[in-house]
């Protein structure tokens, strides 16, 4: 799986009903040093208080790449109540069927405390569970993901604005590769409130 197939499995996984999902996030304001693929944020009764955090891998190269710099998620596996590796995990060749993948990562091969899901898996995804414990959210960080929510809210109302007075369809052809972009950010619903507006 490609890491964009990943990202719309983890949409899917993670309902924006229940969670505020968010991809390439930084430490926090004015910080790079550190990003984390994608952390969902609990809000509904259900999971509140649960800040999950990913990283994605859709290559065993990449993923061996990781395993040699362990320092590299040491933030976020501090700061969230549970941590994620998303990958194919890995088959012997021996068992590979045709057009099935040998798959990414190995689960000898995670650090203490990670869990790992596996994409192609339609149910029980969650081939190990990684280790609760409580979130730390640092104000800073709390900060950059208001930001970057409200920054994609307003590109969203801008889009919208443009299609009141269109067609839908040509707007939704013209400005494909903008929704596209705005996809990798936290609001999740482009497509969705598209149709909607169309319907309504």
């Amino acid at each position: 799986m490609t890491t964009y197939e990943i990202n719309q499995f983890l949409r899917q996984r993670f309902s924006p009903k229940e969670w505020a999902l968010f991809f390439e996030v930084v430490e926090g304001i004015g910080r790079t040093n550190s990003r984390c693929d994608a952390v969902a944020v609990g809000y509904a009764p259900r999971t509140w208080g649960k800040i999950i955090g990913f990283e994605i891998k859709a290559s065993r190269s990449d993923w061996k790449n990781e395993l040699s710099q362990p320092e590299k998620n040491e933030f976020w596996f501090n700061t969230c109540s549970e941590f994620y590796l998303v990958a194919e995990q890995y088959v012997d060749k021996s068992w590979k069927r045709e057009g099935y993948r040998t798959g990414v990562v190995k689960i000898e091969e995670l650090p203490e405390g990670w869990g790992l899901i596996d994409p192609r898996l339609l149910r029980n995804n969650i081939v190990k569970k990684a280790a609760k414990k409580e979130a730390k959210l640092t104000m800073s960080l709390m900060l950059h993901l208001l930001r970057s929510a409200s920054f994609c809210r307003e590109k969203l109302d801008s889009i919208m604005s443009i299609a009141r007075w269109k067609d839908i369809y040509t707007i939704k052809e013209k400005t494909n590769g903008e929704l596209r972009r705005l996809s990798e950010e936290p609001v999740v619903t482009l497509f969705t409130e598209l149709e909607q507006e169309e319907t309504a």
